[in-house]
């Protein structure tokens, strides 16, 4: 659920160049919240709209998601993941529509209607110009997408529980799938199409599927309380042929949205293909050991928390890897890891019914 929360300037001057003086260890805000408290949960999102006789544009400057409410102070704590003291975060349309919502006297909570639409010229599935406008949370096309749920999939194998959590947000069909691609919902082959589509080069992807990384997080309940995103590193001959960094770019987008920093904190010392060596007749397992022979993590001393990301698992052995990597640096490393999409394979299926149509 989504709540507008409107702000008068006017009434204790509290305008978008004083937000980083309000916030809490930089990213939390505290918001009076004395009406329909009831209706809150932890994760909610806010949208914090500013208006009032200061010189500043009206508009959104604030986005973040609710971490804590107290009802003995009526107070909800946001945790912030994007603000702007100058500018509005919503392009002119969006802040608009905000505008509309907000205008109501004598009120300063406002709920997001479900079927607000203001994306009719969604292309993801051709040049996905659009989504470069990052106005997924809109667009019906994104919105019809279903991402997995909890307890119908399960660790991938390789994987291992020395992670603390695996959160995939879209099931994607493998080129040899167990099942009849006729029977697999119109979605899941959307979701697929859109992956090919990056993985391809189409970088202006990265946002939508960033943006379901994120809302995957927060549908788990997870407290992202991570203190860098690390993504899987490019192959080196990969980047000399001029191919998208589509795990960077994943992070980069997250990063984004969460308000913290992107750390490479991974590289591979040579090239590494896992299509090409299989295709070549070596083991799962050859490829692993070579993979990991050639992986290098700097010191992660000073972090205690990492969202590890990759574009894509099958197996998990890429981020078993690239995790073990981390903790041989520093034992006690928290690491989440993510995925924008989770290969249908049988070993991970728990529930087919989310699957088939």
């Amino acid at each position: 659920m989504n709540f507008i929360y409107k702000i008068y300037s006017g009434y204790d001057g509290f305008q978008p160049k004083r937000i980083p003086e309000r916030l809490a260890d930089r990213r939390y805000l505290s918001l009076g919240w004395k009406r329909y408290l009831d209706e809150v949960d932890v994760g909610n999102e806010v949208w914090v709209y500013f208006h009032g006789p200061h010189g500043f544009e009206p508009g959104v400057y604030i986005k973040g998601r609710v971490a804590a409410i107290n009802p003995d102070a009526e107070e909800v704590r946001l945790r912030v993941y994007k603000y702007d003291t100058s500018s509005p975060l919503t392009d002119h349309r969006t802040s608009a529509h905000v505008a509309a919502i907000a205008g109501a006297r004598g009120r300063q909570v406002f709920l997001f209607p479900k079927d607000w639409k203001t994306v009719s010229d969604c292309t993801v599935f051709s040049s996905a110009d659009s989504c470069s406008q990052r106005r997924c949370d809109w667009c019906p096309t994104w919105k019809s997408l279903r991402r997995m749920r909890k307890g119908t999939f399960r660790l991938p194998p390789r994987l291992g529980n020395h992670v603390s959590a695996f959160i995939p947000a879209y099931w994607a069909i493998p080129p040899r799938c167990y099942l009849n691609s006729g029977t697999i919902k119109s979605s899941i082959h959307q979701a697929t199409q859109i992956l090919k589509a990056f993985k391809t080069g189409n970088q202006n992807l990265a946002y939508p599927l960033a943006r379901a990384i994120f809302e995957a997080i927060h549908e788990y309940g997870l407290v992202p309380d991570f203190d860098c995103i690390v993504p899987i590193p490019l192959s080196q001959d990969k980047a000399a042929r001029g191919e998208i960094h589509r795990t960077r770019l994943l992070a980069q987008e997250l990063s984004e949205l969460f308000g913290i920093p992107v750390r490479q904190l991974l590289k591979l010392s040579k090239g590494i293909s896992k299509r090409r060596m299989l295709n070549s007749g070596y083991t799962y397992a050859e490829f692993e050991r070579s993979y990991a022979g050639s992986l290098e993590s700097e010191d992660p001393r000073q972090i205690a928390h990492v969202l590890l990301v990759d574009d894509v698992s099958t197996y998990g052995g890429t981020l078993n890897m690239a995790s073990r990597a981390l903790l041989a640096k520093k034992v006690d490393l928290k690491i989440t890891t993510a995925v924008a999409v989770q290969m249908i394979v049988k070993s991970v299926v728990i529930e087919e019914l989310s699957i088939s149509k």
